[in-house]
């Protein structure tokens, strides 16, 4: 199952870790998922809502067809770390959803993106 996250450009660098930014580059995170960095879209969206004219990266979130409640939690803690430290951005796109950077918001919106294994 695959999940797009879309953040502003000036994010990328902490989702992955890294300074040197290439499309194509992937890497495991916690709870068993892995990201992505996909190409641009193009043409580049208009400017909206709280994206200002911060141009957005899209990041693919992989992880198995069923998950965890668990993994859920894992992963969207582990991106709202990634994210925290930047206080300007409030809001991220997740399935094209606008997303509240809260850990409570980040969460929500991986578990509707995703099919929860019940046990």
């Amino acid at each position: 199952m695959v999940f797009e996250v879309e953040v502003p450009l000036h994010c990328v660098s902490d989702v992955f870790e890294t300074n040197t930014i290439v499309t194509g580059m992937t890497r495991a995170v916690p709870g068993g998922a892995s990201i992505e960095l996909l190409p641009p879209d193009v043409p580049v969206e208009e400017p909206t809502l709280a994206f200002d004219s911060a141009p957005l990266s899209t990041i693919a979130v992989t992880i198995g067809n069923t998950v965890s409640a668990v993994a859920v939690n894992v992963i969207s803690s582990w991106l709202y770390g990634r994210l925290k430290s930047h206080s300007r951005v409030r809001q991220i796109r997740i399935n094209r959803r606008v997303v509240e950077v809260t850990p409570d918001g980040i969460r929500k919106a991986v578990e509707e993106s995703v099919e929860i294994e019940e046990r």
